[in-house]
């Protein structure tokens, strides 16, 4: 969505509890000034695609040979199989991005909670009546792969006979976990002004802005952070 303006988004729910929920999934609002208000929570977050892949293989061969010479005869036999397996889950992730180019407002009566998004604006304010969860996602990739094959033959002559047989087998996993676009409140040279009642807990996360320090304020009952780990094996 793009507009200029001022748009608001709201949700003062129905009066049973646990209603007045605004979210916005997967989405992106540019707009000049948006406020998101809610009776219980605001819910900025990334939708998930998923992605699964399976493939297989698998030949096989053998040979029979007979000959005759004038040292006498002979015959031979070979043969080869082989299979393998492979498979992949993936899980993408679309981010949210709410912008305001002038100022974004949150107003929760609850939690407020911005998952694999961010929301940035000239100026961002925010009154959390709950706790401020402000979390980074990744897209992941888990892979295995899985290669067998035997093969074997023999000869006899009048001279003698001999023999072989060999089996190989092969396995491999690879794992990846990356985050994309890291959350976070991301203010301009207004500055932020952030109240929260309960926790502040940053995953992965930043809030930031290009402002002077005394134009930045966070108020919160406790703070808690933590990092996600990328993986690439």
């Amino acid at each position: 969505m793009q507009a200029g303006g001022t748009t608001t988004f709201a949700a003062t729910g129905d009066g049973t509890a646990g209603s007045g929920n605004l979210t916005i999934a997967g989405s992106n609002v540019s707009v000049n000034d948006v406020i998101l208000a809610a009776k219980n929570q605001v819910n900025v977050v990334n939708t998930t695609d998923t992605d699964t892949t399976a493939s297989t293989n698998r030949s096989s061969s053998a040979s029979v040979g007979i000959s005759y010479t004038n040292q006498g005869f002979g015959v031979s036999a070979s043969m080869a199989n082989a299979h393998g397996d492979a498979n992949s889950d993936a899980a993408i992730q679309t981010n949210s991005h709410v912008t305001g180019a002038n100022s974004v407002t949150l107003v929760s009566g609850g939690d407020t909670n911005i998952i694999g998004s961010d929301v940035a604006g000239g100026t961002v304010n925010a009154n959390v009546g709950g706790n401020l969860n402000v979390q980074s996602v990744q897209d992941t990739t888990v892979s295995t792969a899985h290669q067998s094959s035997v093969s074997g033959g023999f000869s006899i002559s009048q001279g003698g006979g001999s023999a072989s047989f060999s089996a190989q087998n092969g396995h491999a996993d690879s794992n990846y976990a990356q985050v994309k676009e890291q959350a976070g409140i991301l203010a301009g040279d207004g500055g932020f002004n952030i109240n929260v009642d309960g926790n502040t807990n940053l995953t992965g996360a930043v809030i930031s802005s290009t402002a002077q320090a005394e134009k930045n304020s966070l108020t919160t009952g406790t703070l808690t952070f933590s990092i996600v780990d990328n993986e690439s094996s």
